[in-house]
């Protein structure tokens, strides 16, 4: 045998070895050290590394934040007006980007291990998706049902939850059929696209399901994707704010013509998400000040906070909560008065210094003072930059019809290509509503030099200066905050927040360097995070290999407990702060269930897709050395080593081994928990919270669960259970 095949056979943490892919740093001089010593140190490394873990997933967070809040200013040919309506549903963004941003770890360590591993499967990748399942599924769920001290809250989105629920279940017995049953040990090509094709299939359904398009009954609209945009739209007429109005999805004790005065100034409000929960939960670990995250109002859609709250109970006649909830629906006074803009969009020379904007007032009592709220909003236009921001109270004062605004205009000397603004109106005082429609302006700033629009042509393709200065100011001050042990307004550090900060200001630092997330729309960000949380599975993988080799424990124990631990923590605080934020289970477990689905659609089906392809085509001399290894391994199935010996091609090779056990395993806990929250659910009237002892109790038996599947997995491994399939 050669001295690279005997290497190769040998323990990660074992003289002559070839280690991994950076650690052991000092190569077989380090494998000499005291076992003790070594044990120490990489158990101390792979707590390190999760914490710059967690750090960079919070930018990759951000970024996904950024790219999913897009907005989509059109004009309808109908009409020739401007509309607004946003670019992402709500639950698509869940199950994709913001499924990915949560399991970005466990994904990208499958994706390193094949593409770095000379297109072999990994021994921690495969094992870490189930372990990091199982906890989410178990450990999380009872962390979040004890969150609730009082009352309880329940899953609003059925459709959904009921869908991921049953996927997260029978995406791990696919792996079955496909590991154990079908083909064993061999994930073939198409068996692989198939596991790859489900991730999109999943996300299809799932939005059919969201919008009830196959239910003649249209009026429940699911709460993650109420955005204001589906608030209702009056038959007769008047603007149609957002794409695919539904009738019903109604504020409690509001009228149509009321939620639709809201509806503008609620877009630029951000729904408050699992990235947005998980994000303010390692606010303590990066120094960062946490983002205010608004409870939602009851049956309202969830990008609506506490500022349209605020809003809300001003625009009701006599304004105050208090009288819907003690009269219930309530209709507008016929003889209010109704404010508007009188032109929805103006164009403005930036040269022009101003720009001016009416607003008019009709009906109602012409005696009476009328106050209305305009604030002004960037699209492609930067305030500061373009024009001066406004958020002033427009007064019309008795008898006065119409007002007018000003908004300054930059005009800077230099070519720009034509930017916008919008204008909302809000908060109309007692005895005035918001107009149906005309309640926001966009105001266009063309270039006021075509001379210098022929002689710019490359300042063009550059793109919008004004945002690019915006951008490099954000990219300091983000230098300036790794440098910060907590924000600079909370005053001194505590002596636990300076220990934090030593321990992470490398990482806080180094990662400094992702680009702002208001770059780009959040893709630069995007990228470069990922490419640092691919960089980081590499240091993990090393370092848990190492831990769990010199402390002998095997790799699938390792990777179902301590990785998958370690890469489930953010996900874990972020839950829970989602339990307590949000007045729904939602977002703490409907995307638990989302996020185990897509762990096994995307983070084993693109990596086993991109293993089954190189094998189709790879070269003769890497299909020898696939002979090679797996002729004669006794860790593969038998049918595998009859299959080389019939001359069979190479394939991408899985040993299930231990695997089939530990999936049948999670999936008997996981319907057993799963019909736990559903009994919670009938017997305390929500998946969350309840009676002390009952709560306490559920938390105890998932935990119990989660032991019970490491036990078995673990006996399994060791060959304390003889078990075959």
């Amino acid at each position: 045998m050669s001295d690279a095949a005997v290497a190769a056979d040998l323990d990660i943490c074992q003289e002559g070895s070839d280690g991994g892919y950076v650690f052991p740093a000092f190569g077989d001089a380090e494998q000499r050290w005291p076992v003790g010593l070594r044990a120490v140190l990489y158990f101390v490394g792979t707590i390190w590394c999760f914490l710059g873990v967690a750090i960079v997933a919070d930018l990759f967070m951000g970024a996904i934040e950024e790219i999913t809040s897009k907005i989509i200013i059109y004009t309808e040919k109908a009409t020739g007006k401007q509309k607004v309506r946003r670019f992402w549903n709500p639950t698509v963004a869940n199950l994709s980007l913001m499924a990915l941003g949560s399991s970005a770890p466990e994904i990208m360590l499958n994706v390193v291990e094949v593409c770095l591993g000379d297109f072999y499967a990994g021994d921690l990748g495969a094992p870490t998706i189930v372990g990091s399942a199982a906890f989410n599924l178990l450990v999380i769920s009872a962390v979040v049902v004890v969150a609730i001290t009082e009352g309880t809250k329940k899953v609003e989105v059925m459709q959904v939850y009921g869908l991921t629920a049953t996927v997260s279940v029978l995406s791990y017995l696919w792996l079955l059929v496909i590991l154990v049953w079908s083909s064993p040990d061999i994930i073939t090509l198409s068996e692989a696209l198939v596991t790859f094709a489900f991730f999109w299939i999943l996300l299809a359904v799932a939005y059919v399901l969201d919008r009830n398009c196959f239910k003649a009954d249209t009026t429940k609209v699911s709460p993650m994707s109420k955005t204001v945009g589906n608030l209702p739209v009056d038959s007769k007429g008047g603007e149609d704010i957002a794409a695919a109005p539904q009738p019903g999805s109604q504020l409690e004790g509001m009228t149509a013509d009321q939620q639709k005065a809201l509806a503008i100034q609620a877009l630029e409000l951000l729904p408050t998400t699992k990235g947005g929960h998980q994000r303010n939960a390692m606010a303590w670990l990066t120094g960062k000040k946490a983002r205010p995250l608004y409870k939602k109002m009851k049956t309202f859609s969830d990008s609506v906070g506490q500022a349209i709250a605020r809003a809300t109970t001003q625009a009701l006649p006599g304004g105050g909560m208090e009288r819907l909830a003690s009269k219930g629906s309530m209709s507008p006074r016929k003889d209010m008065v109704s404010v508007r803009f009188q032109d929805e969009a103006i164009d403005v020379l930036e040269n022009a210094g101003t720009a001016t904007v009416t607003i008019v007032r009709e009906g109602g009592d012409a005696d009476l003072t009328v106050t209305v709220q305009l604030t002004s909003h960037d699209i492609s236009a930067t305030a500061g930059k373009d024009y001066e921001a406004v958020d002033e109270e427009v007064t019309f004062a008795k008898g006065e019809m119409t007002a007018t605004c000003s908004i300054k205009i930059i005009d800077d000397n230099r070519w720009e290509k034509t930017e916008t603004c919008r204008l909302e109106l809000s908060n109309p005082s007692d005895g005035a509503k918001l107009a149906d429609n005309g309640t926001t302006c966009v105001i266009k700033i063309l270039n006021d030099d075509a001379l210098k629009k022929h002689t710019s042509t490359i300042l063009q393709k550059l793109g919008n200066r004004d945002k690019y200065e915006v951008v490099m100011a954000a990219w300091k001050e983000q230098f300036t905050e790794a440098m910060r042990p907590c924000p600079e307004e909370e005053g001194p550090a505590s002596a636990l927040g300076w220990t934090l900060h030593v321990c992470v200001v490398f990482w806080k630092v180094l990662f400094a360097t992702v680009p702002p997330a208001s770059m780009g729309g959040g893709w630069p960000a995007f990228f470069v995070s990922l490419g640092f949380i691919a960089l980081m599975t590499i240091l993990v993988g090393d370092l848990a290999g190492l831990f769990g080799c010199v402390i002998t424990c095997p790799p699938a124990i390792t990777a179902i407990t301590f990785v998958a631990l370690g890469t489930s923590m953010p996900d874990t605080f972020a839950s829970k702060a989602a339990a307590i934020a949000d007045d729904t289970a939602d977002n703490s477990i409907g995307n638990i269930t989302g996020s185990n689905c897509v762990n096994v659609f995307l983070g084993l089906g693109l990596p086993w897709t991109i293993g089954a392809i190189y094998w189709a085509v790879a070269p003769d001399s890497a299909k020898a050395e696939w002979k090679v290894k797996y002729a004669n391994n006794p860790n593969v199935h038998e049918s595998l080593r009859q299959y080389i010996a019939d001359g069979g091609d190479a394939v991408f090779v899985v040993p299930a081994g231990d695997l089939g056990l530990s999936v049948v395993v999670f999936c008997c806990c996981a319907v057993t928990c799963l019909l736990g929250l559903a009994m919670r659910r009938s017997l305390y009237g929500g998946e969350l919270g309840g009676p002390k002892g009952p709560r306490m109790g559920s938390a105890g038996f998932f935990v119990m669960l989660w032991g019970l599947y490491v036990l078995i997995s673990a006996l399994k491994t060791t060959g304390q259970i003889d078990f075959e399939m």
